[in-house]
């Protein structure tokens, strides 16, 4: 019971503290709304004359450059009035550029999987080309047809299966705990989609 009424009193307390919230929320939306437009009809030309610390020596100089009150020739304005001169110069130039950045993407590799993508360079290929040389069946996915049906019809399914595209070998069904079983050897980079395959012809 006292467990139950206090989680009520700190839903209570969480509650008041949102609405709380919210209010103030709305109070300081409500006063930007309508003091910033006053105070910028007040005020008016006033915000374009430069400020008190423009006066200071030495600060007042950088101040009226990239602060205070911008002036009327910018480095962007500069920029897009030299580009409005030249647009075809600068189309190819840009056209260039983009080029030259994109130029490492003819060297580019694509690789499915993680043997693909290690370099030759690396002992890593030669651990997992050494590994798919000798132990062929440690990496090739594992696709086994398991059948409760007789011999003959074990067999046509394995035969079936070994036309599929990316299928190797289908073995001849074995028997195994009153199941016929078939082991399919197939192409590394296709073995979910020999899967799929079988699912649906199946």
């Amino acid at each position: 019971m006292l467990r139950k009424l206090g989680v009520s009193v700190a839903r209570h307390r969480l509650l008041s503290l949102l609405c709380w919230l919210l209010a103030l929320a709305a109070c300081v939306t409500t006063a930007l709304l309508v003091l910033v437009p006053a105070l910028l009809g007040y005020l008016g030309e006033r915000l374009l004359q430069p400020g008190l610390l423009t006066r200071i020596p030495g600060v007042g100089r950088w101040l009226t450059r990239f602060g205070d009150i911008a002036p009327d020739e910018g480095v962007f304005s500069k920029l897009a009035r030299g580009v409005q001169r030249a647009p075809a110069l600068v189309t190819l130039a840009g056209t260039a550029v983009l080029l030259v950045l994109g130029s490492p993407v003819l060297a580019m590799t694509v690789s499915n999987s993680a043997a693909d993508a290690i370099p030759r360079s690396s002992t890593q290929y030669d651990f997992l080309s050494t590994l798919t040389e000798e132990f062929p069946l440690a990496t090739a996915p594992r696709v086994q047809l398991v059948s409760g049906s007789d011999e003959a019809a074990a067999a046509a399914w394995a035969a079936d299966v070994a036309g599929l595209p990316g299928v190797t070998d289908a073995a001849a069904p074995v028997d195994v705990n009153g199941y016929w079983v078939s082991t399919v050897t197939v192409d590394p980079h296709q073995g979910p989609d020999v899967v799929r395959e079988i699912r649906c012809c199946s």
